[in-house]
This record gives structure tokens, sequence and C-alpha cells, in this order.
């Protein structure tokens, strides 16, 4: 998805250095992921992330379709989750938010934003959502 967007890589580099870059290789028959793409924290960070504060309603007016966006569940700073909006939607959810389409890893789902299994919208006040630069 990041490569098709135009995204590069940057080969080299160790797993355990921060913001290495790459984010996956064939090493010797060895597949690796680089931190960049397996923790949170460090993706957001190497590809720049946009703190929007803790409202959710105003959160969910800012995202557009291909954005990674992410929760801070701490606010101390630490991005500790991420989600790709697959489709901003034209529908109201609870409270006024514009609901969207969310895919992610936890339990290898992709739903809106309204239906039970995600909760993206539970974190409202509680959590800091962020995205990727555009």
């Amino acid at each position: 998805m990041l490569e098709s967007g135009g995204e590069p890589q940057v080969s080299g580099g160790d797993y355990n250095s921060v913001h290495v870059g790459w984010w996956h290789r064939n090493d010797w028959g060895q597949h690796l992921q680089s931190r960049t793409w397996t923790l949170a924290d460090e993706f957001m960070k190497y590809f720049g992330v946009k703190n929007c504060g803790s409202d959710h309603l105003d959160f969910s007016f800012t995202i557009q379709e291909g954005d990674f966006i992410a929760l801070d569940f701490g606010k101390d700073g630490d991005w500790d989750h991420v989600g790709y909006v697959m489709v901003p939607g034209n529908g109201t959810g609870p409270g006024g938010y514009r609901d969207y389409h969310v895919a992610q890893h936890t339990q290898d789902y992709h739903a809106d934003v309204s239906d039970k299994i995600n909760g993206w919208e539970t974190h409202d006040g509680k959590s800091n959502y962020g995205y990727v630069r555009r």
C-alpha cells in the first residue's frame, strides 16, 4: 500500500535502529520487518504524525480516505495503535461524528467506526487522535 502510493523504502539499517526506514525485506530467505513497520509509535513518527487532540468529532471530519490514523492511549506522546481509513463515511454516528471505515490488525478486521467491533469513538476525550501527514 505504501509503496504503491509512492512512499519509498530506505534500504539498509538495523532492526533495532530508531526510525530505520525500511519496512520489510527478504534477507537470505528470512522475511524481516523493521521497527518502523511493526511498532505503532515508530511507524507514525517516521512518516510524520499530525496530532489532532482528543476530540473524536473534530478528528472524524479531519481524516481522509487513505490516511493512516493512530491513537495515543495515555496522551503521553507515544502512539499505541494504528489503523487505515478505507472510506470516510457520509453518515454520522452517535454524538454526530462522521462515520468512517477503518482497517486494522486488531482481530484482522475492517469496519465502520459505528460498528460494535470497532471502537475508535470510545476514546473520545481519553486518548489523542492523529494521522500521518499528507
